[in-house]
């Protein structure tokens, strides 16, 4: 039996001796996206963050394993080792909630700064990559846009650009912290789009943490709901909507 190619056992996390994950177990099938909903606080981001190898027990003692791929035990790596194998940006991209761009390059020295660090080719190939992926997420790559300064950015504008940079090393699992917080309804509607457009074929696997549940209807194939650290539901969007606890959630219940 082939394993997932997300498998989060049994992990816990604590911070200053408060637990913030309780012993969460989901699993996440090739091309497969799953959506990690809960109130604000409740954990969502912090396992995202595990599951990208941004955090480990150096920063709150950890419980249980996490694996990609089917073969990586990534929450047993140290930061060295996650680096030397190229995991996090070649392998796993990750979507931060407010963009995470350098304030101190342009759009365009954004995108190329995962480049130079991991693609060769050329500068030439490396800044074709960049104007590729920019039209993949709908932005034009005129010049008056790459040379832009992110902080001239707007809300969906910054999204996209992030998500370029997310997407320029050709990851196989992607994972995206609220991808649509703070943007207008069209605007978010936009970013779920290209959400799905970059999951067609199956080629990508994805995790969204999410409180907006438009969004999630059209992003996932399955939900997992955590409260207070724990998952209390898996199931899709539908079973979702027929249980009445995770109805009364979306509800502001």
């Amino acid at each position: 039996m082939t394993q997932p190619f997300i498998e989060i056992d049994g992990f816990s996390k604590w911070y200053a001796g408060r637990r913030i994950l309780s012993d969460v177990s989901v699993s996440v099938e090739k091309g497969e996206t799953l959506a990690v909903i809960g109130k604000s606080g409740c954990g969502k981001s912090t396992l995202l963050r595990h599951v990208a190898g941004l955090e480990d027990a150096s920063t709150g003692r950890t419980l249980g394993r996490i694996s990609l791929f089917g073969d990586v035990e990534i929450s047993a790596l140290p930061e060295r080792e996650i680096l030397r194998r190229k995991l996090r940006g070649p392998r796993v991209g990750f979507l931060f909630q407010d963009g995470a761009l350098f304030d101190f390059l342009d759009v365009e020295g954004n995108i190329l700064w995962p480049l130079r660090e991991h693609r060769g080719g050329g500068e030439t190939a490396l800044r074709e990559r960049c104007r590729e992926v920019l039209r993949m997420v709908d932005l034009e790559p005129t010049g008056e846009l790459l040379r832009r300064e992110v902080s001239g950015l707007s809300g969906g504008e910054r999204k996209r650009v992030a998500l370029a940079r997310c997407i320029a090393l050709e990851p196989e699992i992607l994972l995206f912290d609220e991808p649509t917080a703070g943007l207008d309804p069209p605007t978010a509607s936009g970013i779920s789009q290209l959400i799905n457009r970059l999951r067609e074929g199956g080629k990508r696997t994805s995790i969204v943490t999410s409180h907006d549940m438009e969004s999630t209807r059209k992003v996932a194939d399955r939900i997992a709901w955590i409260q207070d650290g724990a998952v209390v539901f898996q199931g899709t969007f539908d079973e979702a909507m027929a249980d009445p606890k995770v109805r009364g959630f979306v509800k502001g219940g």
